[in-house]
């Protein structure tokens, strides 16, 4: 899990920065290339996993195999792929760490900060109660099952995306905060109910939020970055999303193990409401908006 978590580090600023300087004329489209990449492969990686462990042989071993020669194609083609900045020698500098967090930058990025940390949080919590509820509170047990259901939270993201690719990212940002109030109150509602079809809901609710908010908020930060330090700013980003995505999973179970798993998740999505405000209201003060056609035009 360090070796795992190292390895995305490295490769999601950085991937993520590549892609937005191999279209320097069209910041949006790459950024929205990128979050796709990343729900495409978070989508298919659970789905895939769990249809192998379930009817294929070797469950504990085959996803790995396929992974790894999943992993040695993308190697062959990153090394086949151009630089977009110029190279130096490696030394010990190049791993030391620099985050950027330029000091015109800061008021525009505590609303995707916020956004994106409130996003991911319910990305982990999900993840993580899944299991639970489908073991527990609906009796399924078959690692097919939920990898498809964790699946289509990440295809009704990608679909989002697309049905609102013309939408500006500080719009995107702020209705993915209005959609991401009810998903976990659904999820909670789901897991009190013991009801498939309430899951299922509060997944799409999920699915919807998660494309909108991560959209917004990383097409903000890309666009409020000097090109220059662009890498760094969106390295900060990131930090601020795995910890959204891991810190409340935290807390969630240590709360769940004194006060009970239902309540638990009612004290998380009543965290996740307060949150989901203060970043709306932030963000409706400090996002940029986007340029008239007047502007445009001139």
């Amino acid at each position: 899990r360090v070796v795992s978590g190292l390895a995305v580090g490295l490769a999601s600023g950085t991937g993520t920065a590549w892609l937005v300087d191999l279209r320097p004329d069209d910041r949006p489209r790459a950024t929205l290339l990128a979050i796709q990449a990343n729900m495409a492969g978070i989508g298919l990686g659970p789905l895939i996993a769990g249809l192998l462990a379930s009817y294929a042989p070797l469950p504990l071993a085959l996803p790995f195999l396929v992974y790894g020669a999943a992993i040695a194609t993308v190697a062959v083609m990153v090394a086949r792929t151009r630089e977009t900045v110029s190279t130096r020698a490696i030394d010990a500098a190049l791993f030391r760490p620099q985050f950027a967090l330029p000091q015109d930058a800061r008021a525009a990025f505590v609303a995707p900060a916020i956004t994106s940390f409130a996003t991911f949080a319910f990305v982990g919590f999900y993840a993580a109660l899944l299991p639970s509820i489908l073991r527990q509170a609906m009796h399924l047990a078959s690692p097919a099952i939920g990898g498809a259901i964790l699946a289509q939270l990440f295809a009704v993201a990608a679909a989002t995306m697309l049905a609102t690719r013309r939408l500006s990212s500080r719009m995107a940002m702020l209705s993915g905060l209005v959609t991401i109030a009810p998903a976990p109150a659904l999820l909670v509602l789901a897991q009190s109910q013991q009801s498939l079809a309430l899951l299922m809901l509060g997944t799409t609710c999920g699915g919807i939020a998660l494309a909108l908010g991560y959209r917004g908020s990383l097409e903000i930060v890309n666009t409020i970055a000097p090109a220059d330090r662009r890498a760094g700013l969106v390295s900060v980003y990131l930090v601020i999303c795995f910890i959204g995505n891991s810190l409340p999973v935290i807390g969630v179970a240590m709360v769940g193990a004194v006060a009970g798993p239902v309540r638990a998740s009612e004290i998380f999505a009543g965290v996740m409401l307060v949150l989901a405000g203060l970043a709306f209201l932030t963000g409706l003060r400090f996002a940029p908006r986007p340029p008239t056609r007047a502007c445009e035009a001139r």
